[in-house]
């Protein structure tokens, strides 16, 4: 609600991005209209960009996720929690690049990154989940 405050300039995400309907799903929901907002017209193809955008005093706030936040040494207030799956066909599960690209995946390496991002829960990376029979 603070958006809505009279002097806060914002920095928006690209139309039919994720993010982009998060926000404007969040600002609805708020009875903000977007319009509004100094700055909801300053569109950005990427999270980094927003965050830099804020670094360098050009917006108060932006939406993007908090790995850029902690990078970027800014306050970062977290608004919901996404779930990301990958879809992978059945009958090519068991191949070998499949199976090398989870094993990455679930590896040390990602899993210390992620930690260092801060910002992303890996603990059902890997976990097969199938529709309803």
């Amino acid at each position: 609600t603070d958006l809505g405050k009279q002097g806060i300039h914002i920095v928006n995400r690209q139309l039919g991005t994720g993010t982009r309907k998060l926000f404007d799903k969040l600002l609805e929901e708020h009875d903000i209209q977007g319009e509004n907002l100094q700055g909801y017209d300053t569109l950005l193809s990427r999270h980094m960009d927003v965050g830099l955008e804020i670094l360098n005093g050009n917006a108060d706030a932006g939406p993007a996720i908090r790995p850029v936040a902690n990078i970027l040494g800014l306050d970062f207030i977290p608004v919901c929690w996404e779930r990301f799956d990958l879809l992978i066909a059945k009958d090519k599960f068991f191949e070998q690049g499949i199976q090398l690209f989870l094993s990455l995946l679930k590896g040390k390496v990602i899993q210390q990154t992620a930690e260092k991002y801060g910002g992303y829960d890996l603990s059902m990376t890997g976990k097969m989940i199938y529709p309803p029979s």
